[in-house]
């Protein structure tokens, strides 16, 4: 009895004086305590230490939580800190924010869906373009000070009139060709998504990639003729992209084998078929920047009678 009496000293004498044996904000016991009032379902918890309001008296750790029935319940316990609740009204607005975004969202992917139901051709086509010029514009903002709206249009009209068609007609193909594959051969669902990654990075990619330089090179000639009144070089044209698909080219096939088998991989095995342009064009953006980078790159190298010519000289930016 006289070595409780004696703790019981010590412990009123050390609470007197400030509470110096407790815990800090950062005490690992302090963090788990927050952490498992907030995992069992209360609102949200604030520590903080009240100096001003009560000087070096001893506090006490308190847990403001709102009930499940809409009530609040508080627990004490001996210590320098003080868990309170946050403003429960701060916090409903930040779940309101929160639910606004959601909805938004849900909206508009139910929104994308019913486009993709009803015109399915001309909503790729749409988000295509879209993320060609997205996609350039992010581009332009990590190489160039300026931007380039000629160049952007350009490469929206390369997603709205080429990447757009191209996609819906070859997702399509390559659909039917796994029915064919695990329907009439018996070949399991993975490995007729492993022959269509092989194929569309080797001969789909090669194809694509190539007539997208010559497509682009006119493209941007033909701007050039609407905007500056420039003579038509259909030779030139040609002739520069001719002139990339040995330089350009290569470059752009090693970084499509690096970034694309990944993406084509889940695009195929996991999306359903009318989701499956969107889902590339989600990372067509990163996908156009990088091209955008490496097309551009080289059109500021061609010589003074290419840049002359128009399709260049509206790339050079």
């Amino acid at each position: 009895e006289g070595r409780n009496e004696r703790w019981k000293r010590r412990s009123s004498s050390r609470d007197r004086r400030g509470g110096s044996s407790g815990m800090r904000l950062g005490h690992p016991v302090v963090v788990f305590f927050a952490a498992a009032v907030q995992a069992f379902g209360h609102e949200s918890v604030v520590v903080s230490r009240r100096r001003r309001e009560l000087g070096r008296r001893p506090l006490s750790v308190v847990a403001l939580c709102h009930g499940g029935g809409g009530g609040t319940t508080t627990t004490k316990k001996k210590g320098p800190l003080v868990v309170a609740a946050a403003h429960v009204d701060l916090h409903h607005q930040e779940e309101q924010q929160t639910h606004f975004l959601v909805d938004a969202v849900l909206r508009t992917i139910q929104w994308y869906d019913q486009r993709l139901r009803h015109s399915p051709f001309a909503t790729k086509i749409v988000s295509n373009g879209l993320a060609s010029a997205l996609g350039d514009t992010l581009a332009q903002t990590l190489t160039s000070p300026t931007l380039d709206r000629r160049r952007v249009l350009a490469w929206a009209l390369t997603g709205w009139f080429y990447f757009g068609p191209v996609l819906h007609v070859w997702y399509d193909g390559l659909s039917q060709w796994e029915k064919h594959l695990v329907e009439s051969r018996g070949t399991s669902k993975f490995n007729a998504v492993l022959a269509q990654i092989a194929f569309n990075q080797f001969i789909g990619a090669s194809v694509v990639n190539s007539i997208f330089l010559y497509w682009m090179a006119v493209t941007k000639m033909l701007l050039n003729v609407a905007f500056d009144g420039a003579p038509l070089a259909f030779g030139t044209a040609f002739a520069f992209a001719t002139t990339q698909m040995s330089t350009t080219f290569p470059r752009m096939m090693w970084l499509n084998w690096l970034y694309w088998p990944i993406p084509t991989l889940l695009n195929l095995h996991l999306v359903p078929l009318r989701w499956r342009v969107l889902f590339s064009n989600t990372f067509s953006i990163i996908w156009k920047c990088i091209i955008s980078i490496v097309t551009s790159s080289s059109m500021t190298t061609t010589t003074p009678s290419t840049a002359a010519g128009g399709p260049s000289a509206a790339a050079a930016a």
